[in-house]
């Protein structure tokens, strides 16, 4: 079932509070009037009823969010410690690669921030740390799908001159070819992009505590 808008949200809102006023209203010209003063009590409590009832309803919507958000946060807490003890990366699913990227640099003090999907412009992860800001792309290969090459070089360095950030970092579980780690080393007069491959991702993981040493690459 397709959730409401925002503005649907509020219009609605508003219908209700018109409809409550216009009842309000009424009740209010009953009790003036002999014959019908009965009518508008009865009208009147029903109002107090039903907004009554409102006030519960959303004293309980809000509770349950939060609830869910707690749930959530806790989910993620677990999900992230599972996949920080992940001893084989070729078992992790492209996206939990992107995750576990992530966690290696923020035990290495950065700020990270995971914006990979269908519609991430080729950066799966900002890292900032100090002023520093740089971008991540993430590829998760296997021996069977080859080496990273020189058109994901290229197309880690247009997202970045795209973004205007000038520092990128590219990680595979694989490795990369000759021709992509030439084209790396050429940019780095006006662009740096650090080629971090399955061997050196190992060291990394093992760098901040991580059980990278039995690692299969």
């Amino acid at each position: 079932m397709k959730k409401p808008t925002s503005r649907q949200q509020t219009k609605t809102l508003i219908q209700g509070f018109t409809l409550l006023g216009l009842a309000l209203m009424c009740g209010c010209v009953m009790l003036t009037m002999e014959d019908l003063r009965w009518v508008g009590m009865l009208v009147l409590g029903g109002i107090g009823a039903l907004f009554f009832l409102c006030v519960v309803i959303a004293v309980l919507k809000v509770w349950a969010e939060r609830k869910e958000e707690k749930r959530k946060a806790v989910e993620a807490a677990w999900s992230k410690e599972a996949l920080a003890t992940t001893r084989n990366l070729y078992s992790l699913s492209p996206y939990e690669f992107e995750e576990y990227v992530g966690i290696l640099f923020e035990r290495g003090g950065y700020a990270v921030e995971q914006v990979g999907g269908s519609g991430d412009g080729g950066i799966d992860l900002w890292i900032a740390r100090d002023g520093y800001r740089a971008a991540v792309q993430c590829k998760r290969y296997t021996p069977k799908e080859g080496k990273v090459g020189a058109p994901q070089v290229r197309n880690l360095l247009g997202a970045m001159v795209k973004e205007q950030v000038q520092a990128g970092y590219l990680v595979t579980t694989g490795k990369f070819t000759s021709v992509a780690r030439a084209e790396a080393q050429a940019l780095e007069e006006r662009y740096v992009i650090r080629l971090i491959d399955g061997e050196q991702l190992s060291k990394m993981a093992r760098k901040v505590g991580l059980p990278g040493h039995v690692m299969r690459f």
